[in-house]
């Protein structure tokens, strides 16, 4: 007889309020100073004490060991910012803390979370981002979430780009109903996908837009290869066809093709590109010795020098943020590098039940996504992660917790 996994109201609820406090509340602008931090930093180590036992089992399940490792890598770059920057650890944890939100991965697994608590979860953060930014985009040009205003009254790319943390729940929430409307006749499940992914278009990010619609087209074309092979089609031909053509940058799509177009052909930065510089720089001269390079550097804060070198650095337009990968392995060095690229493969290619094809829908777009950005650094992505890592490693463990037909 299978055995019944079930959530309290009062354990959801609990469950909610951690993720807001890992998402920092969004940035929400009414907050007083400081105090998105705040319960950050006092959660943190009181997540990874409650789960304590967890972390330190036995478990020799591959998913759950990448999720161990990963924690120690990043608990260890504290101590390389320590030892080769001087950063003293308490500043190092402070700047750290927020990047340790998917150490939730291991209270999932403490709770035995049900399948279907976690996906009232997606779901429920997916909409909370749509409410919010409509309520931040009747607000504008005011700040209302996030915690930086220097694009929120750009216009260039058709519309004003109000960006904060929850964009990759949208993303994940869209390919949660994607996957819906290939398992259910309801048909609200498409009106959900193709209204999410219109305001997944609306946050006016390329990149974004365009692995989520790589991944749709792959999703697709492996359910009806007839309507993916129609649809990719018409991508490339709109992708080939825009290149030499201007469009009219009274619509989004127009000038968003317009700034790809002015940035493949080298109009917009006058020279090389400066994600191409940033790799090699991060790459070949950020560490200081084979030990940084192996475990990391940390993650710097503004007050130390560490900091101030990387604020030097932005001078020169080198940013963390705008790649990945060379961000993995600055932070956390080669293994933390590797333990990452590993996680994001085996969760893509993990054979799991069709109902939980949006997991590997995530992951997949994890992949390339962060080769132009460092989306594995935001709260958002790390709650995915970890629920993706969670169902992958529940699904291997314990079938029965998710009463699949």
């Amino acid at each position: 007889m299978m055995k019944s996994y079930k959530i309290s109201i009062a354990q959801f609820i609990t469950l909610i309020i951690i993720i807001l406090c890992g998402f920092r509340f969004y940035g929400y602008y009414n907050l007083p100073s400081g105090w998105d931090k705040y319960p950050i930093y006092i959660m943190i180590p009181i997540l990874i004490l409650y789960t304590s036992k967890q972390i330190f089992s036995k478990e020799r399940d591959i998913f759950f060991r990448l999720m161990r490792y990963l924690l120690a890598s990043w608990i260890l770059s504290m101590f390389m910012s320590y030892m080769f920057w001087n950063q003293p650890l308490p500043l190092s944890y402070t700047s750290t803390s927020g990047y340790l939100f998917f150490a939730i991965f291991f209270f999932f697994c403490k709770k035995r979370t049900p399948r279907e608590a976690i996906e009232k979860i997606i779901i429920l953060f997916g909409w909370i981002y749509i409410a919010l930014w409509l309520y931040a985009m009747y607000r504008a040009p005011e700040v209302t979430f996030g915690w930086s205003d220097d694009q929120i009254t750009n216009m260039d790319r058709g519309v004003l780009r109000i960006n904060f943390t929850g964009r990759i729940s949208l993303i994940f929430t869209y390919f949660f109903y994607l996957n819906k409307c290939f398992l259910s006749k309801n048909p609200k499940y498409k009106i959900f996908a193709i209204l999410f992914f219109v305001f997944i278009v609306l946050q006016v990010t390329r990149q974004l837009i365009l692995w989520v619609g790589v991944v749709t087209v792959i999703f697709i074309f492996l359910k009806q290869k007839k309507l993916a092979t129609i649809i990719a089609i018409l991508f490339a031909f709109l992708y080939l066809g825009s290149v030499n053509i201007h469009f009219s940058s009274d619509s989004v799509l127009g000038s968003m093709i317009n700034i790809t177009n002015e940035q493949m052909n080298g109009e917009l930065y006058g020279g090389e590109d400066p994600r191409i510089t940033e790799y090699r720089y991060f790459f070949n001269d950020w560490s200081k010795n084979i030990i940084t390079d192996i475990f990391g550097n940390g993650i710097s804060h503004p007050k130390t020098s560490y900091g101030k070198y990387e604020a030097s650095l932005m001078q020169k337009d080198i940013y963390l943020s705008d790649v990945g990968y060379p961000s993995m392995y600055v932070i956390v060095g080669a293994l933390g590098l590797i333990l990452y690229i590993v996680l994001y493969i085996k969760g893509t290619l993990q054979k799991l039940p069709p109902e939980l094809s949006y997991v590997n829908m995530f992951l997949g777009f994890l992949i390339p996504s962060n080769i132009a950005a460092s989306w594995f650094l935001n709260p958002d992505t790390q709650l995915a992660t970890a629920i993706c890592i969670y169902l992958i490693y529940t699904y291997r463990k314990r079938p029965e917790a998710f009463h699949l037909n």
